[in-house]
C-alpha cells in the first residue's frame, strides 16, 4: 500500500483500540461489528488532537472484508484555534458503503449531526448526503515524441 507522508492509514489505525463485539447482518450479509476507541497518549500524527477525541463502531462484511458501515462520535469537545476559533461539542456520523457490479466499494449514504461554536456563534447542523448513479468512464491517451527540427 502506498501511503503519503502525513496521511498514513496504518498509523491512524494504530491510534485506536479495536474490539470485536458481535456479529450482525447488514444488507442480508454477515458482518463483524468492531468498537473502536482512542489509545491513551499523544501521537505524532496530523490532527491527532481530533483523532484522540473520537470513538465509534465499524461493520465489516465477513466475506468481502470491507467496511460496509461506520459510526463515529466524539468523546469530548474538539477545540480549534485553542478554543478561540471555535469548538465542536457534538458529533454523531454514520457512513454506509456498497459494492458496485465491478467490485468497487463506494459510499452509499452519509448522515451527520454536529453542533458547537464558531467564534461567538453557536450552530447545530444535520446533514444527509446520498450517493448514487455512479458511472464508469474509460479514458485512453496516446503520447508521441516528435524529433526536434
Amino acid at each position: 500500500v502506498n501511503e503519503r507522508p502525513g496521511i498514513r492509514l496504518s498509523l491512524v489505525l494504530e491510534r485506536f483500540d479495536f474490539r470485536a463485539v458481535m456479529r450482525e447482518d447488514v444488507n442480508r450479509r454477515p458482518a463483524l461489528v468492531l468498537d473502536f476507541s482512542p489509545r491513551p497518549g499523544k501521537r505524532d500524527l496530523d490532527h491527532d488532537h481530533v483523532l484522540r477525541r473520537l470513538s465509534g463502531r465499524i461493520w465489516v462484511d465477513e466475506g468481502e472484508r470491507e467496511v460496509v458501515r461506520a459510526h463515529l462520535r466524539n468523546l469530548e469537545p474538539v477545540k480549534f484555534g485553542l478554543g478561540m476559533a471555535g469548538s465542536l461539542s457534538h458529533l454523531d456520523a454514520t457512513m454506509e458503503f456498497h459494492k458496485l457490479e465491478d467490485g468497487v466499494w463506494l459510499p452509499r449514504e452519509t448522515r451527520a449531526e454536529f453542533s458547537g461554536r464558531k467564534l461567538f456563534k453557536s450552530f447545530r447542523t444535520r446533514l444527509t448526503t446520498v450517493y448514487d448513479r455512479y458511472r464508469q468512464f474509460e479514458v485512453q491517451s496516446e503520447e508521441q515524441i516528435k524529433p526536434g527540427t
